[in-house]
């Protein structure tokens, strides 16, 4: 799992607890490659969206980094949010978020 998200064994053992060590370069991972900046929409969700993409929210602040899982993917430059979950992440209407949609069955 560690590995398809772009992270390598590189032959070494942490000293602590003799696990293995995994490593990667910043843009090999696939949060980071992926992931992109959408402008956050507030409003009521379609039913059938529940079924669709669930992608991995967050604000984009430093000192109150909040994150989260919905449903939904990125149209049109932007991400709809219900107003519990844009509570919940700290943001309004018009800020940017970074969205990562998820596989549908990653494994």
């Amino acid at each position: 799992m560690l590995e398809a998200e772009g992270l390598r064994y590189e032959n070494h053992v942490d000293i602590f607890d003799a696990g293995p060590v995994l490593e990667c370069h910043i843009g090999d991972l696939r949060t980071v490659r992926e992931s992109v900046l959408a402008t956050v929409r507030i409003g009521e969700r379609a039913s059938s969206v529940e079924r669709d993409a669930k992608s991995l929210v967050s604000n984009t602040l430093l000192e109150d980094f909040r994150c989260g899982v919905t449903a939904g993917a990125v149209e049109d430059g932007a991400f709809l949010l219900i107003a519990e979950e844009a509570a919940a992440l700290r943001v309004q209407e018009g800020d940017t978020v970074r969205v990562l949609t998820s596989y549908p069955h990653a494994k």
